[in-house]
């Protein structure tokens, strides 16, 4: 399910995780230069836009749980699973980008680092499991240092 299409929940995904985190942060960030859905090696990529895909099945990028996960990258919309659009799955979402935002990145032990990069932009990253998949998306935001 692509971020743009509506849900039966109401607006696209997209702009209820931007709204949302507006709402909390009382800022609109800037999720989605890079997002990872970590899923399932039998996860049926054939509900994604074919467009957006950067392929990397060939990748194994870990294990939750006892499930073997691979990597897709999806470099301009952030895309969710199709069962992820519920407001349970969104509120994860947020938690997380909260969090990454805030410069706190550890979620329960599922996501990992936050970093300076050379052009002195704070990287986290914040992932979580749900519905079967793991996502695990980068947002930037300024420092100063």
């Amino acid at each position: 399910m692509g971020c743009n299409e509506t849900t039966t929940n109401g607006p696209p995904i997209r702009q209820r995780i931007v709204d949302a985190v507006a709402r909390t942060l009382g800022t609109v960030p800037t999720i989605a230069s890079r997002v990872y859905v970590f899923c399932p090696t039998a996860f049926d990529e054939r509900n994604l836009p074919a467009a957006n895909v950067r392929d990397l099945r060939e990748t194994d990028e870990g294990k939750c749980g006892n499930c073997s996960i691979k990597s897709l990258e999806f470099s301009t919309d952030l895309l969710v699973a199709e069962k992820a659009g519920s407001d349970a799955v969104v509120r994860e979402l947020l938690q997380a980008a909260q969090i990454a935002l805030l410069g706190n990145p550890n979620l329960d032990g599922l996501a990992d680092e936050t970093r300076l990069s050379s052009n002195q932009m704070a990287v986290g990253q914040a992932g979580f499991c749900a519905v079967g998949c793991r996502l695990v998306f980068t947002v930037r935001y300024r420092v100063k240092l």
